[in-house]
């Protein structure tokens, strides 16, 4: 009887370990856990489509949840259409996106232009990414700046 249950709890112990999550990561994947200064609490993804364009959301989603929904982030999530445009000179890198916002009579609003510039270290990228939005009549409707400090992210290896 000892044997039949010691057999079970150890069935089950290893049944657990086939189960944990795992996902391929894709590679140009980049991953900051906060914000500085971290006012909304949001992870950062940026996204390296190809060797000028990239996307990046803001999530509040595990990393887990986020690779499980990798199609509705990398192609139905707001931004995704209109991706960042950016050019690399060694370690540094510069970015640029334009938003410009209408009503939906078509009467421009505002335009809001996101600079990034970010410099890389092995698997660390900090990039600092400023928002500059102008009204439709010409007054300034706001800046903001952050900081994040990503890491690559990497698929773990199978144990």
């Amino acid at each position: 009887m000892k044997k039949l249950l010691l057999s079970l709890f150890i069935g089950l112990l290893l049944s657990g370990c086939a189960t944990a999550p795992s996902y391929q990561v894709p590679d140009g994947l980049w991953y900051a856990e906060k914000e500085d200064p971290d006012h909304y609490r949001y992870h950062v993804y940026v996204y390296f489509k190809d060797d000028s364009h990239f996307i990046w959301w803001r999530t509040k989603e595990t990393q887990d949840v986020v690779m499980k929904r990798w199609a509705y982030y990398t192609h139905d999530h707001p931004g995704v259409d209109n991706p960042t445009i950016y050019t690399r000179q060694g370690e540094q890198l510069k970015g640029e996106r334009r938003i410009v916002n209408r009503s939906s009579e078509g009467i421009l609003q505002a335009t809001t232009t996101q600079t990034f510039n970010g410099r890389f270290n092995g698997d660390e990228l900090v990039m600092e990414f400023i928002t500059a939005s102008v009204w439709a009549s010409g007054d300034d409707a706001g800046r903001d700046v952050v900081r994040w400090s990503m890491k690559q992210l990497r698929s773990q290896p199978a144990k």
